[in-house]
C-alpha cells in the first residue's frame, strides 16, 4: 500500500486538473456537439484528408483527431440514450467522482505492458508499434446515461459512458472501478476504431444521426461526420469483438491492481452481470447480446488471477477499502 499512496500523491494534481473540465466537455457532447466533432478536421494530415475524402477509414489518426471523433461519437450515443441532467448538484458530485476514478485508473495503468494481455487479439507489427506510441490528446471523461438498461460504451479519445443501470449493478467502488477499467481497456487498445474498420471493411458508412447536418459540408468534412455517426451505430448495435472484450477484461483487471483496487472486483462484477443477464432474459438489450459468454469471461479472469507470473495479486490487507466503501455510499446513497 505504500507504493499506492506514493502513486496517488504523484498524480493527484493531474487528476484534479483533468476533472475540472470534464463536466463541461461532457455537457457539450450531450448537447449533440457536432461542431466540436468537426473541429477535429483542422488537425487531419494531408494523407488522412485524402483517404477520408475518398470515403475510406484511415489506418491511423492523431490523438487530436481521436479526441474529436470520440466527442462526436458521444453526441451520437446520447442521441440514442440521453445523458443525465448534469446541472443537478447530486449528479455533478457523481460525475466528479467518476472522472476522478477514471483519470486516476488511467494514470496508474501506464505501467501495464499492452502487448501482454493474454494474446486474445492478433496484431501486425504496425499495430503493435501504434500501441507502444499510444497517447491521448486529453484525459479520460466519464459520463452517465440516463437509462436503467445495463450498458457502458468507450470511444476513441477517452470518452466513457456508463448507464445508471450499470452503476446500480455495482455494490461498491471496486466493482464500479472494474467497469471503468474494462472500458478504459477499449480506449487504450484502440478497439473501437479497429472494430469499425473490420465491420465496414475500411469504408465510411452513412449514418442517419449526422446525415441531416453533413449534406452541404463537402466530401472531407461530410465523410468525417459520417465516420463518427457510423462508428456510433456500430458501437451500439454490434459492440466489440469477443477477442477485444477478453483483452479489455485482462487490461482492466491489471489496471485495478496497479491502481490499488482489488483485482478480484472484475470477477465479482462479471458474476453480478451474469445474474442480471439471467434475470433479464430476452428483455436485455444489445449491450449484453453483443458481448461474449460471461462464463468464458470469468474463466479468463480467473486464469489471470491464479497465474503466479502475471503479477496480478489481490492485496493481503486493504486498509483503504473502508474509505472507498464510505465514499461510494456518500456519493450513491447505498
Amino acid at each position: 500500500m505504500k507504493y499506492v499512496r506514493m502513486l496517488e500523491a504523484a498524480i493527484l494534481c493531474a487528476v484534479c486538473a483533468s476533472v475540472l473540465c470534464s463536466c463541461a466537455i461532457l455537457q457539450a457532447a450531450a448537447r449533440g456537439d457536432v461542431g466540436g466533432m468537426i473541429q477535429g478536421i483542422a488537425e487531419l494530415s494531408a494523407a488522412v484528408i485524402e483517404e477520408v475524402g475518398k470515403g475510406n477509414v484511415p489506418k491511423e489518426f492523431t490523438p487530436e483527431n481521436e479526441y474529436f471523433i470520440g466527442r462526436g461519437v458521444s453526441a451520437a450515443i446520447v442521441d440514442k440514450y440521453p445523458a443525465v441532467d448534469m446541472s443537478k448538484p447530486a449528479t455533478e458530485k457523481q460525475l466528479v467522482y467518476l472522472n476522478q476514478m477514471g483519470c486516476y485508473i488511467f494514470a496508474a495503468s501506464g505501467e501495464i505492458d499492452k502487448l501482454k494481455l493474454g494474446n486474445h487479439v492478433s496484431r501486425d507489427d504496425d499495430e503493435k508499434d501504434r500501441l507502444k506510441r499510444f497517447t491521448m490528446h486529453k484525459d479520460i471523461h466519464v459520463g452517465i446515461l440516463d437509462t436503467d438498461e445495463v450498458m457502458a460504451y468507450a470511444t476513441p479519445g477517452g470518452f466513457i459512458w456508463i448507464s445508471r443501470g450499470a452503476i446500480a449493478l455495482c455494490e461498491n467502488e471496486d466493482q464500479l472501478a472494474a467497469v471503468i477499467a474494462h472500458e478504459l481497456g477499449h480506449v487504450v487498445m484502440n478497439h473501437g476504431m479497429d472494430a469499425y474498420r473490420k465491420a465496414t471493411e475500411g469504408k465510411i458508412t452513412d449514418s442517419p444521426v449526422f446525415k441531416k447536418v453533413t449534406s452541404d459540408l463537402g466530401p472531407v468534412v461530410g465523410n468525417f461526420a459520417q465516420l463518427v455517426g457510423g462508428f456510433a451505430d456500430n458501437l451500439v448495435l454490434n459492440g466489440y469483438g469477443k477477442d477485444q472484450e477478453l483483452e479489455a477484461d485482462n487490461f482492466g483487471t491489471r489496471a485495478l491492481a496497479t491502481a490499488g483496487y482489488d483485482p478480484k472486483a472484475m470477477l465479482s462484477m462479471l458474476k453480478r452481470l451474469k445474474a442480471h443477464e439471467k434475470a433479464a432474459g430476452d428483455k436485455e438489450g444489445n449491450f449484453s447480446k453483443n458481448h461474449p459468454d460471461t462464463d468464458e469471461r470469468m474463466d479468463e479472469v480467473n486464469k489471470l488471477l491464479k497465474d503466479s507470473k502475471s503479477g496480478v495479486k489481490a492485496p493481503t490487507s486493504d486498509p483503504g477499502k473502508a474509505a472507498r466503501d464510505k465514499r461510494f455510499k456518500e456519493v450513491w446513497g447505498r
